[in-house]
């Protein structure tokens, strides 16, 4: 229980219990979910739990921090329908800067520099736009985003034209 997210659930039950009651009721089976910036995976599991096997949970973590308990968290769930992505989601496909938070606030990297602290450490990581993913895949719909990115939604969301212009989405 080191983290936020963990020490929420642990305490609570729950971690933003009222994201957690919105987002429920709207998940059905066989949806297809985008969990950008994926963490630890309070919300990958969460989300491929309600849509069960027939779905599909396409998970983004860039952090290294967090990418193997996001990993871990998808694998003692046994959740077949999750994909964990170590991506970054950009504007463009290619390469990008990921701004490492400091020990303690690891959900706050971001590919764009903070406000509140200086990077422990900068890096060089792939990404994906949403679009160009979603061609290499073949993903004919996706049903929900759940994105959070500190800061870098507009830019991710400018890689996802098509998709947000399509008559597929939701």
């Amino acid at each position: 229980v080191g983290d936020q997210i963990s020490r929420s659930i642990y305490v609570d039950g729950v971690h933003e219990l009222e994201l957690s009651r919105l987002l429920l009721p709207f998940l059905r089976p066989g949806m297809t979910a985008f969990d950008i910036r994926a963490n630890v995976g309070y919300y990958t599991v969460l989300i491929g739990r309600r849509i069960g096997p027939t779905g599909a949970v396409h998970s983004f973590e860039i952090n290294d921090e967090v990418y193997s308990v996001l990993d871990e968290n998808v694998r003692i769930n046994r959740l077949t329908n999750v994909r964990v992505l170590r991506l970054a989601v950009a504007r463009r496909s290619g390469f990008v800067d990921f701004f490492t938070p400091p020990m303690g606030d690891e959900g706050e990297g971001s590919i764009r520099r903070s406000r509140r602290y200086e990077p422990v450490n900068t890096k060089r990581v792939s990404a994906v736009s949403i679009d160009d993913y979603i061609r290499a895949h073949e993903i004919q719909k996706v049903d929900l985003i759940k994105i959070d990115i500190e800061g870098g939604e507009c830019e991710a969301f400018q890689g996802a034209t098509t998709l947000l212009s399509s008559q597929h989405r939701r």
